[in-house]
């Protein structure tokens, strides 16, 4: 197992998507630290299996506020569409860029 392993998805581009299909001034950024406890754990796991498996790695990691108010509840339910909408139309074009190769 290598000490380090690291999503398969472009995560540059799909912030990018994922920014500009969010409201306006939705606080939306990478971040290299899953944290630490059950966050890192469950988001190691997941890579490490697809990585033994020999799989693609399209996996990350979503932190969400821990305000539960409706209004709070709501914004975080569109953002998270947007950023699986993001992540698979990234996923499908570089899809289509490998196969054209």
């Amino acid at each position: 197992m290598p000490p380090e392993i690291e999503t398969g998805l472009d995560l540059e581009e799909v912030l990018a998507r994922w920014r500009g299909h969010s409201p306006e001034g939705s606080d939306l950024r990478i971040s290299e630290d899953a944290g630490h406890y059950l966050c890192d754990f469950i988001y190691f796991s997941s890579l490490s299996l697809l990585w033994k498996a020999q799989k693609h790695r399209r996996v990350t990691f979503l932190h969400v506020p821990s305000d539960a108010s409706e209004e709070s509840v709501a914004r975080g339910t569109e953002l998270t569409l947007q950023l699986i909408r993001s992540i698979v139309v990234a996923a499908d074009d570089r899809i289509a860029v490998e196969l054209r190769v």
